[in-house]
């Protein structure tokens, strides 16, 4: 089990350091790898999240390329890796505890349904949540960049600008689109060459994610389509020279295969016992359960089902730090009263979700190890 590890080395403590480059007085501490002071020789700092680029992935298959020969080190996600977590820590430089976005499929009471924050959808019926709902209520954090002495640009794909969530987490920064690859990688230099100020501009891209997803790990669609990010990230370097720039790329999570399904409706004891379905994330689930059969739960899980998962209270999950520090109550009504962590190569079953062959969320080192790569 790789715990994240909030005390230097990661993805929240990228933000700080870059957080401290645009004068920005950050609350975790800086990234061990990257501090603030080797930032401050550069006009610019682009940060790139590739959705789902695994460090693991490139020492397996991608020793040759450009990006791995850029690879300084690797950090830990945040908890769970899954992306509405993570990129609202980026956007926020809060972990879930904090920001309280803890999962991509949250029990909302403010709404009273399972909902999905990034599509701002009821995540059954698929409804829109609309535009009455806050999600400044929902969530508990903004963004920093009112704060910086840095122009901040995001460069984020057009479908998704006009989201709910974008127009809150975006505001006070200049927002650029792009509609493919290519387009992409202009905006980067569009935002550079917006003005002669210094920049922090942040950019997302999230085919990456997509196509783990929906194929194997070491697919060909995925190898063709790193293949041409990373051609893109080669012809970028020369340009980023000439403007006293640095890039950082690094990601939110990685998936693993699983081909082994743990369905607790196979254990109608257990699954009676809950207060509401399965519906978050099939490698990490949260359980809230009838309060009168807490501990028959807990006990009922470590008896039959312990060959395939961990079983963790509460308690226990606070105790750990998964999520950091925080008695924030937003947050400590989504985490549940359980959490089942599936064991390498399972998952829970979730009979609305999309099933997929690659899966991500866990705390396997496979899913929580992300790159740092410095061009």
């Amino acid at each position: 089990m790789q715990l994240p590890n909030y005390n230097w080395n990661n993805t929240v403590n990228l933000i700080s350091s870059i957080m401290s480059y645009c004068w920005v007085t950050p609350k975790y501490p800086e990234l061990d790898l990257l501090k603030s002071k080797n930032l401050q020789k550069y006009d610019n700092v682009v940060l790139f999240l590739i959705d789902a680029l695994w460090y693991k992935w490139l020492e397996t298959y991608w020793k040759d390329s450009f990006l791995y020969s850029k690879l300084a080190w690797n950090m830990t996600s945040v908890f769970p890796s899954t992306t509405s977590t993570a990129i609202t820590t980026f956007a926020t430089w809060y972990t879930a505890s904090e920001h309280a976005i803890t999962w991509w499929n949250m029990f909302l009471k403010e709404v009273g349904a399972i909902a999905q924050i990034l599509p701002w959808k009821h995540k059954i019926s698929w409804v829109t949540l609309g535009d009455k709902i806050d999600i400044g209520n929902l969530s508990q954090k903004t963004n920093f960049y009112w704060k910086s002495n840095k122009d901040v640009f995001i460069v984020t794909d057009n479908r998704y600008i006009n989201s709910e969530y974008n127009k809150f987490y975006n505001k006070n920064s200049k927002v650029l689109g792009y509609n493919d690859l290519p387009n992409c990688f202009s905006q980067i230099k569009n935002a550079l060459n917006y003005n002669n100020k210094q920049k922090y501009i942040y950019t997302y891209w999230w085919e990456f994610d997509t196509i783990s997803h929906d194929y194997w790990i070491d697919s060909v669609e995925l190898k063709n389509h790193f293949d041409d990010l990373d051609c893109h990230f080669k012809k970028l370097e020369e340009y980023l020279k000439q403007a006293n720039t640095l890039l950082l790329v690094t990601a939110d999570h990685w998936q693993i295969n699983c081909e082994n399904i743990i369905d607790l409706k196979d254990y109608p004891e257990i699954y009676d016992m809950l207060a509401m379905p399965l519906s978050w994330e099939r490698r990490s689930q949260i359980c809230f359960v009838k309060n009168w059969l807490t501990e028959k739960f807990y006990n009922q899980v470590k008896e039959k089902l312990s060959s395939y998962l961990d079983i963790f209270s509460k308690e226990e999950i606070l105790k750990m730090k998964l999520f950091w520090n925080s008695k924030n109550k937003k947050f400590l009504d989504r985490i549940g009263d359980f959490l089942l962590l599936p064991k390498d190569g399972y998952i829970i079953q979730d009979w609305v979700n999309k099933p997929y062959v690659a899966y991500h969320w866990g705390l396997s080192d496979w899913e929580v190890l992300v790159p740092l790569i410095k061009v």
